[in-house]
């Protein structure tokens, strides 16, 4: 039963991932006239409802100390959770950071980066950490209003991580940089971040 889960949610991750990387490259421009204008791809409503389910089993099972112990060896599910966790839609992302908040003290940290961060291959050592997946959630959901003014008018724009650095830009090991954030999962992250200090 456990094995049909965890191969249903690696599925169900690999579609969610498609999906997201299909809106996020879904991009065009459009050109009128002598203007020329970015004009993103429509978000993409992704069926999660199967996800959902089988991510509320997964958190049944995060409940009870064999099935901690279970999941927290899954290496290919740490994987798919942290897939989801930024290409899933909000509710999958609230699901996954409540199974994550459950299983993460059963992983060594040393085992986490390798599962993660990709450790074991020696290009990405120094490039990835364990926080930047957790910390890419609040950096997507910041926006900072920038003033300015020329001939005497006045403007305002907020600007976020996407007007920072283009999509083909980030390095292919920063997806996770790409697309939006919801400001409830970056305090929800920071929420498990400083449990994790305080452990």
């Amino acid at each position: 039963m456990c094995s049909h889960i965890v191969s249903a949610i690696h599925r169900e991750a690999i579609k969610i991932k498609e999906e997201f990387d299909s809106h996020i490259n879904g991009s065009v421009l459009e050109a009128t006239n002598e203007n020329v204008r970015l004009i993103l791809g429509e978000k993409p409503k992704i069926p999660d409802r199967y996800c959902f389910e089988m991510l509320t089993l997964v958190l049944a099972l995060a409940d009870h100390k064999l099935g901690r112990n279970y999941l927290s060896q899954q290496s290919n599910l740490i994987q798919d959770l942290m897939q989801l966790f930024h290409a899933g839609t909000p509710r999958i992302q609230r699901q996954v950071t409540s199974v994550v908040r459950k299983i993460l003290p059963e992983i060594l940290p040393s085992e986490f980066a390798k599962i993660i961060c990709h450790q074991s291959h020696a290009s990405n050592v120094s490039k990835l950490n364990i926080l930047d997946m957790f910390l890419g959630c609040v950096v997507k959901s910041l926006q900072v209003k920038v003033r300015s003014s020329q001939d005497g008018n006045r403007f305002a724009r907020n600007i976020n991580i996407n007007d920072v650095f283009a999509s083909d830009e980030l390095p292919s090991y920063y997806w996770f940089l790409r697309g939006e954030g919801e400001i409830q999962l970056a305090n929800a992250v920071v929420k498990l971040i400083k449990d994790m200090c305080e452990v």
